[in-house]
């Protein structure tokens, strides 16, 4: 009924007071206890409502401005709002409150009539009773909640609306005022849940912090056009939908009994303050312990965390550093607002071909469930058995059983962990590992009687594995969930033999504390330095015919394991991801190099015993300021190989220097420093050849028939007696295509140490800049080590594979791309560049360009290896940043 204007009738006592009589719903004690004097007639009263005071509600449950704005045929009439609404709107079905809604308070009160008067008068007769009267204003939880309301006998719903909001209480327990106030910017005495109910469907802001709005949304595109919150407190939270990426109904209900009806509600209420988790990835005992400081006991931790600014959001699971994860935001083109919520959505499932691709995003949930992570794989009949290796001795109780959690946790689950405990003394461990024997049938523990060492422990388990593989880990490490399933897929994948992966560093409590990004299975490099590191994983079958590790080496055995393992010819695969975090505690070698005593002698022991074994003319020995470094010195040798020398450049009394004293060596020709075309042999004029630009270089590293050939180039001398030993040590080895030294000027700078691939460049210097007697990234500058490619500056090819690659391309004019280029072919055809840390040539000036490159070169260059360079360099980490070395 369209609304009238008042008649002399109206305005009489009688009349109204048969219209509020009729209505049944106005409560006169309220009215005059809340309003009017002690002793007012009724007449007063009912001259009060005629005069329609706003500052004044005619009932708890009726509110003047709500019903002007749904009803501006009542406004425009000019008729007191709640006598309409007893004569006409009660009947017409008119909502009277923000919080009336006929179907929500029909489903929470059912009655034996539905219609709408009838609904609302039960919804305005109630309010002095504990009822419930909207979904987001729950009486129940309100009055337990706040015990001083329910001891004062106050209506939750009255309360609320008269005093609680005011206070800052919340009507419901998934609805955070203080968070809708912030984000919807109320102003000082606005109600927030009234705010959020009148407020329009598309502008709706989230009053939770564990409800995402756009998550919500886009999982679940079968909802309407509505209001979300309001739809999942009512049916979505039953339903298993999930409000937020970091919450998981599905996992969170598996670890309640009995299952909750209302996941994120049984949370909010209960589990959080139980310490329960709702997500794998969300840790409460590791967040509440790195945040008891800040943190509200009565409170659930992930509203907590999700509360908190964004650089204080970390430590949520010791698996997990959000400031880690933040840092990493480079890899991707979007990004969540959380770390952690881009870890869960995007980096769990990072597929590096899609990165590398920049056909990256965050995936669209589907109906806002997880989605799951998976790993390629084979049919469950056929996939590898992994027994994971835990020698135990005295180990902290928190961190073992973090690792063995970690484990548990892995999406790949055809494992089994041997635990050999090494004779511990420490009382707990007893009682710790037969908890642990009896939790999962995949574990298995054996004692021994007393204290053997880690070899010989670790030698035990292996005895009792019956995987096809055997992963090792340390007792107080941990490995990220999809460690095993991304090495499995890898070693089957490559048909490999030996899987390693890259690692991080941990502190004692589990805050990100580093990375190590490491090369390609580089044999090379491991007799400097233990870069294999963890997480191993070794076929059985491989492990037991090496006969395990040696006691003689413990402090080493992983490295000295590694090089007998190496003897064998393994395929080695390698997976560039962070799937294993070592802890640094006192005492570990983690934490502090030499925290086991010097070690270097028992590495040099190793290496020289390996070198022996396969007859490589080397020695070891520690590296005289480095921990953990090793040099490699060649052993006396009897006559040198013929070697073709190629002089580019070189003035011919500097050249004739360089060869004195080698034996059986040919000269081919070259030009001197004017272009001039000179001939060499032993001193002796041999036939004059053109200009030795790239293509006479090809031509003239052509001729000859010497097993090497040695290429000098201009602007260097020999800083080492010995440079051709050096050189040769490695170049007798079958597989090596070309040797060569690091270069460093005269104030002690290096020039350049091995080449890398770049997408911009095509080849691009290595560690310019850096001392001498550094450690380069990990051993880099002060280890011999592989390479993709070096400079043509003084290098060592082996002739025999020099022609079965074909030369130098001719096309190529400057010797850095000409080389580099014909090594890189060399790399892909199965071939080493070895790259010499100790310093064997320096420049005779500073200004001496080695690198000149003409920009066809580069050109040219790219054109040839787009895809090999899209690939990445094996021995230099994609992981880090393009044109920045060994910058994560």
């Amino acid at each position: 009924m369209t609304a009238e204007g008042p008649t002399n009738s109206r305005d009489s006592s009688e009349e109204i007071g048969r219209i509020v009589q009729l209505a049944g719903v106005f409560d006169a004690d309220w009215y005059k206890t809340s309003y009017l004097p002690e002793g007012a007639e009724p007449s007063d009263l009912l001259a009060d409502l005629v005069a329609d005071r706003p500052d004044r509600a005619a009932h708890p449950l009726f509110d003047r401005n709500w019903y002007l704005a749904q009803n501006p045929d009542v406004a425009a009439a000019g008729m007191p709002p709640f006598l309409h609404f007893l004569e006409h709107g009660l009947d017409e079905g008119r909502s009277p409150h923000p919080l009336f809604d006929p179907d929500l308070f029909a489903a929470l009160n059912p009655g034996q009539s539905d219609s709408p008067p009838t609904l609302i008068r039960r919804f305005m007769t109630s309010w002095r009773d504990r009822v419930t009267h909207h979904p987001l204003l729950d009486s129940d939880w309100y009055l337990s909640a706040y015990p001083d309301v329910a001891a004062a006998g106050d209506s939750a719903t009255l309360h609320y609306l008269r005093h609680g909001f005011l206070e800052g209480r919340n009507p419901h327990p998934l609805f955070d005022w203080g968070y809708y106030r912030d984000r919807a910017r109320l102003a000082g005495g606005v109600d927030p849940l009234l705010h959020y109910l009148a407020s329009d469907p598309s502008e709706e802001v989230s009053p939770c912090p564990m409800f995402d709005l756009q998550w919500y949304r886009d999982g679940n595109p079968d909802l309407p056009a509505q209001k979300l919150f309001l739809q999942f407190v009512c049916f979505g939270d039953r339903e298993g939908r999930s409000p937020h990426q970091l919450f998981d109904p599905s996992y969170y209900a598996r670890g309640v009994e009995p299952s909750p009806e209302r996941p994120l509600h049984h949370y909010a209420t209960e589990g959080g303050r139980q310490g329960r988790n709702p997500h794998p990835v969300f840790d409460a005992a590791h967040f509440s312990t790195m945040h008891a400081d800040v943190l509200d006991p009565h409170r659930d931790l992930l509203s907590q965390y999700l509360r908190l600014d964004r650089p204080h959001r970390r430590h949520p699971h010791p698996l997990v550093d959000s400031e880690y994860q933040g840092t990493l935001t480079h890899l991707v083109q979007r990004t969540a607002d959380d770390p952690l919520v881009e870890y869960v959505l995007f980096r769990s499932n990072l597929d590096p071909a899609l990165v590398n691709a920049h056909a990256t995003g965050i995936p669209t949930p589907r109906r806002a469930i997880l989605p799951s992570r998976s790993v390629d794989r084979p049919p469950p009949s056929s996939e590898p058995l992994v027994s994971i290796l835990v020698p135990a001795y005295n180990s902290p109780e928190t961190h073992f059983r973090r690792a063995i959690d970690s484990i548990r946790s892995q999406t790949y689950s055809h494992w089994e962990i041997i635990i050999v405990d090494d004779g511990s003394s420490a009382p707990h461990m007893e009682a710790m590992l037969s908890r642990l024997s009896l939790i999962d049938p995949r574990i298995q523990v054996d004692r021994l009687p007393r204290n053997v060492g880690i070899s010989a422990a670790t030698n035990h388990a292996l005895g009792l594995a019956s995987g096809d593989f055997v992963a090792l880990l340390d007792h107080d490490d941990v490995l990220l969930p999809d460690a095993l399933g991304r090495v499995v897929a890898t070693l089957l994948d490559e048909q490999a033999d030996i899987c390693f992966t890259d690692q991080s560093y941990v502190s004692e409590w589990g805050t990100f504390d580093g990375t190590f990004f490491k090369p390609d299975w580089s044999p090379v490099f491991l007799t400097g330095v233990m870069y294999i590191g963890h997480l191993l994983v070794v076929r059985r079958q491989l492990a037991e015919s090496v006969g395990g590790f040696d006691q003689s080496f413990d402090r080493v055995q992983d490295f000295e394991f590694m090089l007998r393992l190496s003897e064998l010819k393994p395929r080695v695969a390698h997976v560039r991801e962070m799937l294993y975090q070592w802890r640094r505690i006192p005492g570990s070698i983690a934490f502090d190099a030499s925290s086991k005593g010097r070690i270097e002698p028992l590495q040099a022991a190793a290496v020289n015993a390996h070198l022996d074994r396969t007859g490589f003319a080397g020695r070891a020995s520690p590296h005289p300021t480095l921990p953990h470094r090793l040099t490699i010195a060649p052993t006396g040798r009897g006559e040198r190989p013929t070697i073709d020398v190629v002089a580019y450049r070189r003035p011919q009394d500097e050249v004739m220097d360089w060869l004195d004293g080698i034996a059986g060596a040919r000269v081919a020709a070259g030009s001197d420093a004017s272009g001039r075309p000179i001939g060499l042999k032993l001193g002796r004029d041999a036939s004059v050849a053109p200009p030795a630009v790239a293509p006479d270089l090809s031509q003239l590293c052509s001729r000859g028939s010497g097993s090497y050939i040695l290429f000098v180039g201009p602007g260097l001398e020999p800083s080492n007696a010995r440079w051709l030993d050096y050189l040769l040590m490695y170049a007798d080895l079958p597989d090596v295509l070309s040797v060569a030294a690091s270069i460093f000027d005269a104030d002690g700078r290096c020039v350049i140490s091995g080449s890398t691939l770049d997408p911009k460049a095509g080849l691009r210097p290595l560690m310019a800049g850096w001392a001498l007697g550094m450690d380069g990234y990990a051993g880099s500058l002060a280890c011999d080590r592989e390479v993709t490619a070096s400079h043509g500056s003084a290098i060592l090819i082996k002739r025999r594979a020099f022609e079965d690659l074909g030369g130098l391309d001719r096309l190529f004019q400057s010797p850095y791309y000409a080389f580099g280029e014909m090594m890189l072919r060399g790399v892909e055809a199965g071939y080493r560049n070895i790259n010499i840390a100790t310093p064997l040539f320096g420049l005779t000036t500073n200004n001496v360009d080695l690198f000149t490159r003409d920009p066809g070169d580069r050109l040219h260059f790219l054109d040839l290896h787009r895809e090999l360079i899209g690939r990445g360099d094996r021995y230099y980490s994609s992981n880090f940043q393009a044109g920045r070395d060994y910058d994560a």
